[in-house]
């Protein structure tokens, strides 16, 4: 499987610190259903980040470490107009294997590399 190539999502959100915090937002470029969210600090530390593939989730938190979870929605579910609107929240609990996959994916995707190192150093704290 050829590496995943993430991209900044560039918008006035991204350029907007609230509570000493910046977020940019990620696409991965042929995979419309794997996105990512990072939280800058002033310092340009990372401090927050999320990444979803389809439904599921990999959070991680400085000081925290790693959390897995689903969302709200059902996976695979059929588009219909209407039905995939709404925000997602983050709900139960994954076990950690289940997306130990997409975090080997992750370890070996290309980022832009002002965000490269950032998240090489996060991703390699995995297990």
């Amino acid at each position: 499987m050829p590496a995943l190539e993430f991209y900044q999502v560039r918008s006035r959100k991204s350029a907007e610190s609230v509570n000493g915090l910046r977020q940019i937002s990620l696409a991965c470029d042929g995979h419309p259903d794997i996105h990512g969210f990072l939280w800058f600090d002033e310092a340009g530390g990372l401090r927050y980040l999320q990444f979803l593939f389809d439904e599921q989730v990999l959070e991680w938190k400085a000081g925290q470490g790693f959390r897995c979870s689903s969302t709200n929605r059902e996976a695979q579910q059929l588009f219909e107009v209407g039905r995939n609107k709404g925000a997602r929240t983050v709900g139960e609990g994954l076990e950690a294997e289940a997306l130990a996959p997409r975090v080997a994916q992750l370890r070996e995707a290309e980022f832009p590399a002002e965000l490269q190192e950032a998240l090489t150093q996060v991703l390699q704290a995995w297990r």
